[in-house]
């Protein structure tokens, strides 16, 4: 039998000044996340920003995205509500 229960990062201590966790905690709670997902959330942000300044393009979703354009575009004129047109 597999445990199906998703496993866990181990703790991180994170030292910060207190106005800063005060912050943190704040958006939280107006984001309804606790501070661990608030942290990661904008760290993530951070490095998608930076990688989109640095080529000009988010590569880790890029390919997603034209994958799903294609696939509604096909959907949509599949349905008849738009013509087709020449190819991409």
């Amino acid at each position: 039998m597999t445990d199906s229960t998703p496993k866990q990062e181990p703790p991180y201590g994170l030292r910060m000044p207190p106005d800063l966790k005060a912050r943190v905690k704040a958006a939280a709670e107006a984001n309804n996340r606790s501070m661990n997902a608030e942290i990661v959330s904008r760290l993530e942000e951070t490095f998608l920003a930076e990688s989109f300044a640095t080529t000009g393009k988010s590569a880790d979703n890029l390919a997603d995205i034209d994958d799903l354009a294609e696939k509604l575009v096909a959907l949509i004129m599949e349905k008849g509500l738009i013509p087709p047109t020449r190819e991409r």
